[in-house]
């Protein structure tokens, strides 16, 4: 069983970092960056703490956290 899960939203994000760096950088640096997200200072990993761990949003750190989880996220 994994340590964690990844949120269907959270993968969209890699998915759209990887996009956006394939197109600015090449293929070998999005998949180097792919692979180094989680350690990688610049982009903030979002979980919800249990078992297991759920990642639910991978960003990058200049957006707005706060307001892409007021709108990803249910009140409460």
């Amino acid at each position: 069983m994994s340590a964690f899960i990844v949120a269907p939203e959270a993968e969209e994000d890699i998915f759209h970092i990887w996009l956006y760096l394939l197109r600015e950088a090449g293929l070998e640096t999005a998949n180097r960056i792919e692979d180094e997200i989680p350690g990688r200072s610049r982009y903030t990993v979002v979980y919800r703490a249990g078992v297991p761990l759920e990642i639910i949003a991978v960003l990058h750190g200049k957006r707005n956290v706060k307001r892409l989880l007021d709108r990803r996220l249910p009140p409460g």
